[in-house]
């Protein structure tokens, strides 16, 4: 089977975010999505104690965090490409 594709407004507007995921929101390749996301995974168990609802996903105010952006730039962004400017 396979998986609809996922559009940017549709992944900025998760709360949890695969490697795949951060590759396609921040337009970055898999390798530095790998790191983002192992960043972010730190952050999740420091900030979390260990309890972490999605093993194989880190939350996305941990990506912001970690890429020094906000949750409100990115939705920007994404808003403005879906827009067409």
């Amino acid at each position: 089977m396979c998986q609809r594709v996922k559009t940017r407004e549709e992944i900025a507007n998760q709360f949890y975010l695969s490697k795949a995921d951060i590759q396609k929101l921040l337009g970055v390749s898999y390798a530095t999505s790998k790191r983002i996301y192992d960043y972010a995974k730190k952050e999740d168990e420091k900030d979390l104690n260990g309890f972490i609802i999605e093993p194989t996903k880190v939350r996305i105010t941990s990506v912001c965090r970690v890429t020094k952006t906000t949750l409100a730039t990115i939705h920007k962004q994404v808003g403005a490409v879906a827009n067409g400017a």
